[in-house]
């Protein structure tokens, strides 16, 4: 069985990515997933960070969304430059974290290319 997602330390470009398999997004997954990265970012404390929702096809509820983003405010995540990369043919399936993070102060875009949101993450 596929993990629903996978987090990477890309030490050549200094950042994580962080990579979702999982079709469904959840609440759960994704405060899983937040407690991972911080675990994963305590010894490299890198300052960049690359979320890949390409296999991500149906968002999890509005308000779940919404404490998400907050959740992330409030975490050692919310000081990292972050780049989400989405699905060309779905959009972005979780717009509303990345807007209420990029409200609260968070350093965020959107991309559909990967090169390109490694570009920007090391501009």
């Amino acid at each position: 069985m596929i993990p629903p997602f996978e987090i990477q330390i890309d030490e050549e470009n200094e950042l994580i990515v962080v990579e979702f398999h999982a079709g469904q997004d959840s609440y759960q997954m994704r405060m899983q997933c937040i407690e991972h990265m911080e675990a994963a970012n305590k010894d490299a404390n890198y300052s960049r960070l690359i979320i890949d929702l390409r296999k991500i096809i149906r968002p999890m509820e509005l308000i779940n969304q919404f404490t998400i983003g907050e959740k992330v405010v409030n975490s050692q995540l919310h000081s990292m430059k972050t780049a989400v990369i989405h699905n060309v043919s779905g959009g972005n399936p979780n717009d509303v974290i990345t807007l209420v993070s990029g409200n609260r102060g968070r350093l965020i875009k959107n991309f559909l290319d990967k090169t390109e949101a490694i570009e920007w993450l090391k501009s």
